[in-house]
């Protein structure tokens, strides 16, 4: 069982897959600090089918627009906050908001029907060292 902080920071830190749905450029938000044309973000999808370090745990946080959803116990514990308004997670509108919670709840299936499951990450293979590769990293053919 995971203590999870709300933290923004904590969530990357600890996230086992912090995910930005492609398609949209970042390079202008990133090198000239221009607004993000992203709406969704992924802070973490890990459901025991995907495995690997997921394999003990279901919870999944993403932010779409304004609210951010938070499931854990397999979607059993629902949270839904409104990150602008209440940037410290505070006041869960999951009761309140039910069909913004339906909403991003089929974001969350969404991405998880499309995940692949974890590989084998116990195994390190030493042709995946970046200091192989002139300290960079490479495709490399397993």
């Amino acid at each position: 069982s995971h203590s999870h902080s709300h933290s923004l920071e904590n969530q990357i830190t600890h996230a086992c897959l912090l995910y930005f749905p492609s398609g949209v450029s970042a390079w202008g938000a990133i090198a000239r600090n221009e607004t993000s044309h992203r709406t969704q973000i992924i802070h973490e999808i890990c459901f025991s089918q995907l495995g690997g370090s997921c394999a003990a745990s279901d919870w999944a946080a993403v932010r779409v627009g304004d609210f951010k959803l938070v499931l854990q116990k397999g979607g059993k514990q629902v949270s839904l906050f409104d990150v602008i308004q209440d940037p410290r997670e505070q006041n869960n509108l999951a009761a309140s908001m039910p069909e913004k919670v339906k909403a991003l709840q089929a974001v969350v299936q969404q991405y998880l029907s499309s995940a692949i499951p974890a590989v084998d990450r116990e195994t390190f293979d030493p042709r995946s060292n970046p200091a192989s590769h002139n300290n960079t990293w490479v495709p490399f053919q397993p």
